[in-house]
């Protein structure tokens, strides 16, 4: 069943409901009862009564919860709605703009290079526009308001989501990385969705639309040799869930997905181990590569291609698939994770391990098999 958008329920924020104060609730209103009862209280039938209807109420909000994140969850007419997408020069936005065009959205779809052959190729597509992009420019962003604007105004279209999927990842531990690397990636991720917000928010607070905010699930764990990314993307989650509390008086959703590790464009392996060789390591100073040694540098970049061949998902189409349900749905979550059903068992699982449990899992899989010089010495 497709309900048109505009007959949501406003932007009520559920999310203190948490499922744990249920289930705590409800063992605590069952001790006292039993212990009632045993005392002979006089409340005992009333209270009774009371925890049949709290036990009601209580599968009624799982039952709410089920059909709100699953697939029998409502989803919005595609009929004069158009989505701004960021970075679908590849990966996911590119992925997004093909799925979303064929279910009757005006996909526009900003592009850093759109020359770039498949970003070409996405300007084939029916529904979708495609326009140049730099979320690092204020002015690249003004003229894609312009261009956004006019295309509204010729479609008749209403803007119903802006989705921030622009975002670059570097590889290398922290003292490796230059300044200007570390305050690009956080330039790119960060800064370039907020920019990408401010640009298109007055028209969405006039649509009453949504945002869709593509994060990580590193924005929960930071990982060795992704620390800035991770930075980057857990400033990400917070800018979302701080935003959906801003905008819930306007009626605007905002929504963070939590991709696991793809193969996508977003990090080219080899490309950016040969960059370091033969570029980074020559701009660290001599004191750093003397205490690192050569043989570590090597050990660290075979155990990232070893874990990213290993534990990166094959199948990018999974996340798509948690982004276009972002966007359509009827009553959005805050957050969605998107991976493999063991990726996301995983990840869950370390939202509640102590911090030294998940440490012993990153020496396991992402610690190299040396150490650096200065440490064997020491």
């Amino acid at each position: 069943m497709v309900l048109d958008s505009w007959r949501r329920p406003s932007g009520g924020n559920m999310t203190w409901f948490n499922m744990k104060h249920y289930l705590l609730l409800s063992f605590l209103t069952f001790k006292f009862l039993d212990w009632s009862r045993a005392t002979s209280l006089p409340l005992w039938d009333l209270l009774s009564y009371i925890l049949v209807l709290g036990a009601s109420y209580w599968l009624g909000f799982v039952t709410y919860r089920y059909l709100k994140r699953y697939n029998l969850a409502f989803q919005v007419a595609s009929y004069k709605k158009a989505i701004v997408i960021t970075g679908c020069d590849t990966g996911f936005g590119n992925m997004l703009a093909r799925r979303l065009a064929p279910r009757g959205f005006q996909v526009l779809a900003g592009c850093l290079n759109p020359s770039a052959p498949e970003a070409t190729i996405l300007e084939t597509v029916p529904n979708v526009s495609v326009f140049p992009l730099d979320v690092t420019s204020e002015g690249s962003l003004r003229e894609a308001l312009d261009i956004v604007s006019t295309k509204l105004k010729e479609s008749g279209h209403d803007l119903w989501c802006v989705v921030c999927n622009a975002g670059i990842c570097e590889v290398g531990e922290l003292e490796w990385q230059s300044i200007m690397s570390i305050e690009r990636t956080l330039d790119v991720n960060v800064m370039g969705s907020i920019r990408t917000i401010r640009t298109f928010l007055p028209t969405l607070r006039a649509s009453k639309g949504r945002i869709v905010l593509c994060a990580s699930v590193l924005s929960n764990i930071s990982s060795p040799g992704f620390v800035a990314y991770s930075m980057s993307k857990a400033a990400i989650a917070s800018l979302g869930e701080g935003l959906k509390r801003e905008l819930q008086d306007w009626d605007v959703n905002v929504c963070t997905v939590q991709p696991a590790l793809y193969k996508t464009g977003l990090l080219r392996f080899d490309q950016v181990k040969n960059d370091f060789f033969s570029a980074q390591l020559n701009m660290l100073s001599e004191h750093v590569r003397s205490d690192y040694g050569h043989e570590y540098f090597i050990a660290f970049w075979n155990t990232i291609a070893k874990f990213f061949e290993k534990h990166a998902n094959p199948y990018p189409e999974q996340a798509v698939d948690v982004l276009y349900h972002a966007i359509t749905t009827v009553w959005p979550e805050t957050h969605y994770r998107a991976g493999s059903w063991k990726q996301l068992i995983l990840y869950n699982l370390l939202d509640y391990l102590p911090t030294e449990v998940v440490d012993l899992m990153f020496d396991k899989i992402m610690k190299p098999p040396v150490l650096p010089n200065a440490v064997m010495k020491s």
